[in-house]
């Protein structure tokens, strides 16, 4: 009978495994790597971090789950190993390299750190941007697949996965470190992961009620096992010393699979061992299968293993499925950060991927309660949503929820964030109109409101190129400006503009140009104009008349009346109205029997009445 010695070989054969492990294509990754860390690692200064305890939680859970899917016991968490676990990674991240054997000549090399790394499964990860840092879990997910390729040859040992499920495994740690190589390296980031397990075997399984362990087992989780790799099984005899389970022979071993439909599968690669000797599953088999599928049932059946001198024969079955699945993490917002504000009309959402997660569940609202959304897109595949044309100067708020096969999270907490402004449209002038002439040497000029404008700049000059504005006003904040008494001169060409302005910029400027010139001029304005919207009751009156008009939009507006000779007689409104119908007096028994017309300016534009005083 073959026994084994209670040490480790500290192989260099692991170290040189875990440098090539090939992780699983479906990567998990972060866009920073402070979320895991109650204290970051400094690699520049050779300070380990402080890991969360969520993020050991969540290791420890992890690996919980892939035993219960085994059948065998839970571990708990050793917080003792946390110290040497955190040094060993900062020695992985600071020389950009894997060892269980790091050289005192490594930077930032410590005894703690070369202790946990030679009792550990190592990950070490290389990325050119921060983008790409690997979530904490992938580490497990890479262990327990343990595709491992050197030099164009694969590697059957799978040590990571046997560690995992080791039936007498009792304790982990673990410890994680980010940041930049203190080496020259291909690339400028690197992140580490170990999980110390080596002298943590004290699991009393003599209960326990099977006696081995295989992967794939059945209904197992396809995240744990890649379908062109190796499967595994691994027999136990000894359930008290796990040091003694190295008399198990699979020389004459046959190993048969069929299908759901008792269809055969071709088994090939074949390969064993039975004294492995550094600590962890003292006997493997293991082999690839051909043309495997999910959600499909596969029976193993071994025979012919020769345990302890006694020939046995195992069978059992396995589904690679998700029923077993935990529900994904909550999402962890990212960007842009909750309540930010001057955010782009166009941004894009971001937050950090759930564990578990196959797709997301982006919402977008107005409101926070959500009863209305914007966005609720329930088939996002990745970690970032763009959105497009939102409006300026206003809040939404958002939350994410995440889902895989075994259900939905729950929502993210909701943020929020508020878009940044645009710079407004030039305003439409109203009046004067372009070229219109005018008699009033104070006119009252308007010009529509721009839209997301605090205020406006106007300009006066008596030269189309305005390089001697003779008014220069800023900071208006009505869409009305009268012009004041000597400013004008009559017979004269004048041009205006204006400008709407806001935070975030100025417009391009409207431009008009307006004469001033003799009543006469302003009566054939008026007289020749086919507008006649606005009228009066009654018409002709010899005293007082009712006149009627209609404000087709929310503004400043004038109502003026001029004499037969263009003289403006009076300002019968001059305010700001709601859209609507309105009618207003006009007194004529104070001036002369006569023809009068009414001119109506609004930021709808102009129209104008005749009225016929008589006595």
């Amino acid at each position: 009978m073959k026994t084994k010695d209670y040490y480790f070989i500290k192989s260099l054969l692991i170290s040189i495994v875990i440098i090539f492990v090939i992780l699983p294509q479906n990567k998990l990754f972060s866009q920073e790597w402070n979320i895991y860390y109650d204290s970051p690692p400094n690699v520049a200064t050779c300070t380990p971090g402080v890991l969360k305890q969520s993020e050991k939680d969540a290791v420890l859970a992890k690996v919980n789950k892939i035993r219960s899917i085994h059948g065998l016991k839970p571990v708990t968490y050793d917080p003792a190993g946390d110290a040497e676990s955190q040094a060993a990674t900062l020695i992985m991240v600071a020389n950009s390299a894997l060892s269980h054997t790091p050289s005192p000549s490594w930077q930032c090399y410590t005894q703690l750190g070369y202790n946990g790394a030679s009792a550990s499964n190592l990950h070490l990860s290389w990325y050119s941007n921060t983008s790409q840092i690997p979530q904490t879990l992938e580490s497990i997910y890479g262990w327990m697949i343990d595709k491992i390729i050197i030099n164009n040859k694969d590697d059957s040992t799978l040590g990571h996965r046997r560690a995992i499920i080791n039936p007498f495994l009792s304790q982990i740690s673990f410890g994680r470190c980010d940041g930049q190589p203190k080496v020259s390296s291909q690339y400028p980031y690197g992140t580490s992961m170990s999980l110390k397990w080596i002298g943590n075997l004290q699991q009393n399984i003599t209960d326990w009620s099977k006696d081995f362990v295989a992967v794939p087992y059945e209904n197992y989780p396809p995240e744990f096992f890649d379908r062109e790799w190796y499967l595994s099984f691994s027999a136990f005899y000894d359930k008290v010393n796990w040091s003694n389970n190295v008399n198990v022979e699979y020389i004459n071993a046959t190993i048969e699979m069929k299908d759901e439909n008792q269809q055969n599968v071709s088994v090939t690669n074949i390969k064993f061992d039975d004294n492995l000797g550094w600590g962890g599953i003292q006997n493997q088999l293991c082999w690839k299968a051909t043309g495997l599928q999910d959600h499909k049932t596969y029976n193993v059946t071994i025979k012919n293993v020769n345990v302890n001198g006694t020939m046995k024969s195992y069978s059992y079955w396995f589904n690679l499925n998700n029923s077993t699945m935990d529900k994904p993490d909550d999402p962890v917002l990212f960007m842009p950060p909750d309540a930010a504000t001057d955010v782009t009309t166009n941004p894009q959402l971001q937050w950090n991927p759930s564990q578990r997660a196959y797709k997301y569940r982006v919402s977008v609202s107005k409101v926070p309660t959500f009863t209305t959304t914007i966005v609720d897109d329930p088939d996002v595949t990745d970690y970032h949503y763009s959105l497009a044309g939102l409006e300026p100067f206003t809040k939404y708020y958002w939350k994410v929820a995440a889902s895989n096969e075994g259900g939905e999270s729950g929502w993210s907490p909701v943020w929020n964030f508020t878009t940044s402004g645009v710079a407004p449209d030039a305003p439409e002038q109203v009046f004067p109109d372009a070229g219109e002439v005018v008699k009033n040497l104070t006119p009252t000029l308007i010009w529509k409101s721009s839209e997301y404008a605090n205020s406006y700049n106007l300009q006066i000059s008596t030269q189309n190129d305005y390089t001697d504005s003779i008014v220069n006003e800023q900071g208006l904040t009505d869409t009305t400006y009268t012009v004041k008494s000597g400013v004008f001169s009559f017979k004269k060409n004048y041009y205006w503009r204006v400008q709407a302005v806001n935070n975030i910029g100025a417009s391009s400027w409207s431009r008009r140009r307006l004469r001033t010139d003799s009543a006469t001029s302003v009566v054939e304005a008026l007289s020749g104009s086919s507008n006649s919207k606005i009228s009066n009751y009654p018409n002709p009156f010899n005293g007082k008349t009712n006149i009627s008009f209609n404000v087709k939009s929310s503004g400043n507006v004038l109502l003026k009346v001029y004499n037969s000779l263009g003289m403006e007689i009076s300002t019968l409104v001059a305010q700001r109205l709601d859209a609507g119908t309105y009618s207003t007096e006009f007194d004529g028994t104070i001036v002369p029997e006569g023809t009068y017309f009414i001119k109506l300016i609004s930021v709808s534009g102009i129209e104008t009445g005749k009225m016929t005083l008589i006595r």
